[in-house]
């Protein structure tokens, strides 16, 4: 899982890959932000990325 930063919508979100290892399988998948709908990058995978939204810690 992987932490990022949205400068389009200035939101933090997490991606995580899901599958992948198949062998020939690998296709461009993007990483989209579903709460803005922006492609945040491209890699060539045979996984698929999942994102959600970072809560934060309330103190």
């Amino acid at each position: 899982m992987e932490q990022y930063n949205n400068p389009e919508c200035k939101k933090e979100f997490y991606v995580s890959s899901i599958g992948g290892g198949v062998p020939g399988g690998k296709e461009l998948e993007p990483v989209i932000f579903s709460y803005c709908g922006t492609t945040v990058r491209i890699e060539m995978t045979s996984a698929t990325f999942t994102t959600r939204k970072f809560e934060g810690f309330n103190k």
